[in-house]
């Protein structure tokens, strides 16, 4: 059996194995892994209709649902993108509306911060990851300014002026996360069509 012959069958098997341990992960309980694991293979996420928008009651839930649908719909825009996160998909949820990428935005920044690891998002080292930091800043402002979210505005404001962990930490324990969840849903619901997502 020749190289490139070898190679090809590695290749086939490593897909294979691939495409088990996804569908493995398809029934799994956690609905961001089974989401996940769903763009992956292809398998399209249930719609957000407007029934979906109006039936929920705490945010939790509809909010990781747009979340996934809004990389389900960056991965769609690249196909050939092996990644969920990365340049390529960050460009393409660029693109989208910017009621879109509040709830893109916002998600990722409060589970960080959900999970105590505020600093992550606020302290950097060199001027490269301080550039990158506060392009991420801004998309976050714009995404709380778009919900008028004050409360995060000015979370925002008084962690940006802090580079000290435990100062991070007092003003994380400012962060609640079902009041924040009730003001997502609150503004996913006035703003409804916007979220709609097929």
């Amino acid at each position: 059996m020749d190289k490139s012959r070898r190679k090809g069958i590695k290749k086939q098997y490593k897909a294979e194995s691939r495409q088990d341990y996804l569908l493995n992960l398809v029934v799994n309980e956690h609905s961001s892994i089974r989401g996940f694991a769903q763009i992956e293979l292809g398998i399209d996420l249930p719609p957000i209709t407007k029934e979906t928008i109006e039936a929920d009651t705490t945010g939790f839930d509809l909010i990781e649902k747009l979340y996934l649908k809004i990389i389900e719909k960056a991965h769609k825009n690249n196909p050939k993108s092996k990644r969920f996160f990365g340049p390529e998909i960050e460009n393409t949820i660029k693109e989208f509306s910017p009621y879109l990428q509040a709830v893109y935005y916002s998600h990722l920044f409060e589970s960080v911060i959900s999970i105590g690891d505020i600093d992550k998002e606020f302290i950097y080292d060199g001027e490269i990851v301080k550039n990158q930091l506060d392009v991420k800043l801004d998309n976050l402002i714009a995404a709380y300014q778009l919900m008028e979210n004050e409360r995060m505005l000015t979370f925002i404001e008084k962690a940006r002026i802090v580079d000290d962990y435990d100062a991070l930490q007092k003003i994380a324990k400012m962060y609640q996360s079902e009041e924040m969840d009730k003001h997502q849903l609150e503004f996913i619901k006035k703003n409804w069509k916007e979220f709609e997502m097929k």
